[in-house]
């Protein structure tokens, strides 16, 4: 999402995660005064913000649905079909898209990465 240009702010309260080239991701939590506090292992460190390209946010539901408004997007529905797959109509400047996947999250983010691209 940061290629695409999404790069929030990371501020406390935030959960972040941060890449290892082979080796997978790690998550934290961002607390106050630059605190980090691993989600997995519980250790905690510190945030250099100098090192922000390597970090990228977690976001919650309501964090991407505040960016897709942000963005003009409305989302026209929102709902579990067959209990089996979510489908998200979102209207974007009068063209209409459909996101379709598992998890509400996924949709999400697959609207966000579309509208990120255009």
């Amino acid at each position: 999402m940061q290629q695409s240009g999404w790069k929030p702010e990371l501020k406390a309260g935030m959960r972040i995660a941060r890449g290892f080239a082979d080796l997978g991701y790690e998550e934290f939590y961002l607390l106050p005064q630059n605190k980090l506090v691993s989600i997995y292992t519980g250790e905690s460190s510190l945030y250099n913000p100098a090192e922000r390209d390597f970090f990228f946010l977690v976001p919650d539901t309501q964090q991407l649905i505040a960016e897709l408004n942000n963005r003009e997007c409305e989302i026209v529905s929102l709902e579990h079909e067959d209990n089996r797959e979510w489908v998200l109509n979102l209207n974007q400047n009068g063209q209409k898209f459909q996101y379709k996947g598992a998890m509400i999250a996924s949709v999400l983010l697959q609207s966000l990465s579309t509208v990120l691209k255009s």
